[in-house]
């Protein structure tokens, strides 16, 4: 697991901790099995948009909380911060062809700025 999966997985892991509970008790609290979340702590299983969205809900954390500390939310500025907000919002809501031409759209673009197209997936 990398990137993205492997930061979610500890941040999974933090907040079971931090709320003081077994696996057990938040497979239970989130209606998974214990085998289900230790797949995913212990980086066998990816947790999926609906296992993370089901997290969000039962402990009121927001996706930030998962996805902040990856993407480095905490070093820039507030305008910019509620611009990626706003974004990954939208972005749940979109088709995949949607998303598959804005993924096109970026790679031209980076590519433009002297960024490599293939950093953008």
């Amino acid at each position: 697991m990398e990137g993205l999966d492997h930061a979610v997985a500890e941040r999974m892991v933090e907040l079971r901790r931090s709320t003081g509970m077994t696996q057990e008790e938040f497979a239970k609290k989130l209606g998974f099995s214990i085998n289900t979340i230790a797949s995913y702590e212990n980086g066998r299983r990816r947790p999926t948009v609906e296992t993370i969205e089901a997290v969000i809900k039962a402990f009121g954390v927001s996706a930030e909380y998962f996805i902040g500390p990856v993407i480095g939310l905490d070093s820039i500025d507030e305008k910019r911060r509620e611009l990626i907000r706003s974004i990954f919002l939208i972005l749940q809501l979109m088709q995949e062809e949607d998303l598959e031409k804005i993924l096109k759209h970026l790679r031209i673009e980076a590519e433009g700025r002297g960024v490599s197209g293939k950093d953008i997936r």
